[in-house]
């Protein structure tokens, strides 16, 4: 857990109702309450029946949900969560609008965390090989201000055919030693936040914009490429794939089919 995330739960009253939203993978113990569209019996990515120490949220307060239902509609009161933390889960959304309003519509307060957009621009982030920008399977990019403020550009829209938007592994890790860059997007809110999703040419100008202002130096494109497929020939058993990534996901759903109280595919 951050340090930002950390310092707002601590801040609450024990008697706080908590909300953690797309936390399967990793759910917080400091939760009252999960949704997710994956079962709680598989929660962190096993088999796990029984409650774990430490966790305040139990099988009755762990909700199956699927957030890309156009008319979602969560079961509870407007404003009932003191605080609502959703993390690494609305850029997986092929359309994120359903999720984001309803949380709106059922928190007082709460938090965001997404990869950031030089994350998400870089060629090779993810395995340090590849030619992907950021993770292959997300939807979107975004970013937040200080104004509680979500901006959702759509990835595809911002990077297909668009070299001016690749940002090279060398200049990835140059800038992430930067003060003004992160790994991570984060928004902390209060009372309130907006949102807005931006498709076509506005988001491929902001992610050229964006790349342009990194101080590229002029070799750093081609030697990264030569780096990558180096890379790819000394360790041909260590990248990741969409192959790879899928077989992942469907023992987890083999796993989790008997435990699902949703239709799970």
């Amino acid at each position: 857990m951050n340090n930002l995330l950390a310092t707002a739960l601590a801040g609450l009253p024990d008697t706080a109702r908590v909300l953690d939203t797309g936390g399967w993978f990793k759910p917080l113990a400091r939760a009252t309450h999960v949704l997710d569209l994956m079962p709680y019996e598989t929660r962190r990515c096993v088999l796990t029946p029984a409650p774990l120490a430490g966790e305040r949220f139990t099988r009755n307060t762990w909700l199956q949900v699927d957030f890309l239902t156009p008319d979602l509609k969560l079961p509870f009161p407007d404003r009932f969560f003191e605080f609502t933390a959703c993390g690494h889960t609305i850029e997986d959304l092929a359309d994120p609008t359903p999720l984001l309003r309803e949380l709106r519509r059922v928190s007082w307060a709460g938090y965001f965390e997404t990869p950031s957009r030089l994350c998400e621009q870089t060629v090779g982030q993810r395995d340090r090989m590849g030619v992907e920008q950021g993770h292959p399977h997300h939807h979107w990019i975004v970013e937040s201000d200080s104004l509680s403020h979500l901006r959702l550009f759509h990835k595809a829209d911002s990077l297909e055919a668009n070299p001016a938007s690749r940002v090279p592994l060398r200049t990835y890790e140059r800038c992430r030693r930067e003060p003004r860059h992160a790994d991570l997007c984060q928004l902390l809110w209060h009372d309130r936040f907006e949102f807005e999703l931006i498709r076509g040419e506005p988001a491929r100008q902001r992610a050229a914009k964006f790349a342009a202002g990194l101080d590229l130096r002029p070799f750093d494109r081609t030697l990264d490429a030569v780096i990558r497929a180096a890379r790819r020939l000394v360790y041909p058993h260590r990248r990741s794939s969409p192959e790879k990534l899928n077989a992942w996901w469907q023992e987890m759903l083999r796993l989790s089919r008997p435990y699902s109280r949703i239709p799970l595919r």
